[in-house]
């Protein structure tokens, strides 16, 4: 495998708590030895008040050597950077608001709702927005990794098809659940 691979990660960090976020912050922090990592994190959805200050990210990054490129992005009206990434990887808000009852109460009472429900009219606007502007961002034979709700992964996968991804492959969680998709750009 290539060592120093561009890779960007698109979803929840700092200042989001929770989770998903300690989770993407633990994926980055393995990834950044031996690649080159980009951060795309969704716009700060807290008022000043409760996060005032930088992310974690913005304010170690430096003083700890990490190859570790950080940013805000609005992915619904903002494009990707003009970098050219080898991989893409998000975990986007995939949970429908109507499904909202079915949650653990821990998911609901210590994630940001911002970071896991979407609304119930277009549960796929993160994965199409995603997906069209990775190819622009994306290098010829690059690969994009979703983690999906398994009731919309035949969704992502037409989303992935009408953009002319290929070699596209559905994987399961440890639970059996459609979770997880990948696809080469190209």
């Amino acid at each position: 495998m290539n060592n120093n691979l561009k890779i960007v990660s698109i979803g929840p960090y700092s200042p989001f708590r929770g989770g998903i976020a300690d989770f993407n912050h633990h994926l980055v922090t393995q990834l950044k030895n031996s690649h080159d990592v980009t951060i795309l994190n969704f716009k700060k959805l807290y008022p000043k008040i409760f996060f005032p200050g930088k992310s974690q990210y913005k304010n170690n990054a430096s003083n700890n050597n990490l190859k570790i490129n950080f940013f805000s992005l609005d992915i619904l009206n903002e494009s990707l950077s003009r970098n050219r990434y080898d991989i893409i990887v998000s975990n986007p808000p995939y949970v429908s608001v109507s499904d909202k009852d079915k949650m653990h109460r821990r998911v609901v009472e210590f994630e940001p709702n911002n970071a896991i429900f979407v609304n119930n009219k277009d549960p796929l606007i993160f994965y199409d927005q995603i997906a069209q502007k990775a190819k622009e961002s994306l290098n010829k034979k690059g690969f994009i990794f979703f983690e999906c709700n398994s009731d919309y992964i035949n969704g992502v996968n037409d989303i992935l098809l009408k953009n002319s991804f290929s070699n596209i492959e559905i994987r399961s969680d440890f639970r059996n659940n459609k979770r997880m998709i990948k696809a080469r750009n190209g």
